[in-house]
């Protein structure tokens, strides 16, 4: 029965479609369907007094009737169909869009497979961020292979990417966002799907830095590519990445410990620092021969090019340089750079350090280690020519 029918397709509508705001313009259509009955075909028909010409007459207009009523109800059939029909691809549109993304790929930290997932959000600033105008589906897709993309973001059909620098997603949004996860596992649910982190890598030649933070309103996101200035080298120690090297002092004469701090901290230098480990001691070893034409590779700012030739000795003194190490007492050390972790990658020359406090650490015989009184500029033989620095790394 028509009524039944009804009853049934409002209730699939109601169903399916009820919390996409459709409902109320697919009942609008259903209505339409049902045939309206007349009195006056009936009415006709039952009438005694008419002759048998207007029996014969009648039947057409009621087939005819009929027909129109039909034709009526499979138009609005069709309609209907593909009115479902749209609810559904815009149902299974908006599950696609919400649902986390499964795509797989390397990031160039570590041959972990990462996920993506899609969630409420909008950002701060979409100024800070590229614009590609294509679907929603293919931003996602862009961001995800894009291994400098942290997140995605699309307004109308505009897509926006967020590479770098830093940014605040507000939470109580109806946009959708997606982010980059640093993990194989897609979460459980919504709560503890962006996990507060820092962490930094490398592929050899940027250094990429990410920080996430949240609270109960927005994420905020840091993300960074930089290098390492030039005449440095980068070194993985075990809980960062640095950039290192040799700086000599400006006027090409011989510093005590504490020319040798403020030498590492400007120009874009952070600290003095020391080697972390035997593979840094080597390199550190390999860039402290001044006589030797290494001694072009690690000189530093201040210096005219005429100056980036190996090092005169200095009254006949060999030429060494200041490491980080200021000693309170015998072997107790006050460090200006924790990320060497302490003396543990330092190799002493025999029966080095010796002194107590107010020493300082230097490089001495055999290219190992000694230690020497902080005001020192010359001590047994050697001409303290500069310092092992740790810089800056350089924004890209």
């Amino acid at each position: 029965p028509n009524e039944n029918c009804e009853a049934f397709v409002r209730q699939i509508i109601s169903i399916c479609y009820k919390s996409h705001g459709i409902e109320a313009y697919c009942y609008k259509l259903v209505p339409s369907l049902k045939p309206t009955t007349t009195t006056k075909s009936t009415t006709t028909t039952t009438t005694t007094t008419t002759t048998t010409t207007t029996t014969t007459t009648s039947a057409p207009t009621t087939q005819k009737s009929n027909t129109g009523m039909l034709i009526g109800m499979s138009i609005g059939v069709i309609i209907l169909l593909l009115v479902v029909v749209m609810c559904w691809m815009r149902c299974w549109l908006k599950r696609r869009r919400a649902r986390r993304n499964q795509l797989t790929i390397a990031d160039a930290s570590s041959d972990v497979t990462l996920k993506m997932v899609v969630m409420y959000g909008t950002p701060n600033n979409v100024s800070s961020m590229s614009a590609t105008i294509t679907s929603w589906e293919n931003c996602m897709s862009l961001c995800y292979y894009d291994k400098n993309c942290l997140l995605a973001y699309q307004t109308s059909d505009i897509c926006r990417m967020f590479q770098s620098g830093n940014i605040t997603i507000n939470k109580k949004s109806n946009d959708l966002v997606a982010f980059k996860l640093n993990s194989t596992d897609c979460p459980t649910n919504s709560s503890t799907a962006i996990v507060p982190i820092s962490t930094e890598w490398t592929n050899g030649t940027f250094i990429f830095r990410k920080v996430i933070t949240s609270n109960s309103n927005a994420w905020n996101f840091v993300y960074t590519m930089s290098k390492c200035p030039a005449n440095s080298t980068m070194v993985t120690r075990k809980s960062k990445i640095v950039c290192v090297g040799i700086r000599i002092f400006s006027d090409l004469t011989a510093g005590n410990y504490t020319r040798a701090q403020t030498l590492c901290k400007g120009n874009g230098g952070y600290s003095i620092t020391g080697p972390s480990d035997s593979t840094e001691f080597t390199f550190f070893q390999s860039r402290s021969n001044m006589t030797s034409s290494q001694c072009n590779c690690q000189l530093f700012t201040d210096l005219s090019r005429t100056a980036l030739s190996p090092l005169p000795l200095l009254d006949g003194n060999k030429n060494s340089v200041w490491v980080d190490g200021y000693c309170t007492a015998r072997g107790l050390y006050d460090f200006d750079d924790d990320s060497h972790e302490g003396s543990g990658g330092y190799q002493f020359f025999d029966g080095e350090p010796n002194n107590g406090a107010t020493a300082a650490l230097m490089l001495y015989q055999q290219y190992r280690l000694g230690d020497v009184w902080y005001g020192s500029t010359t001590s047994s033989g050697y001409a303290f020519r500069g310092a092992y620095c740790r810089l800056n790394d350089v924004l890209v």
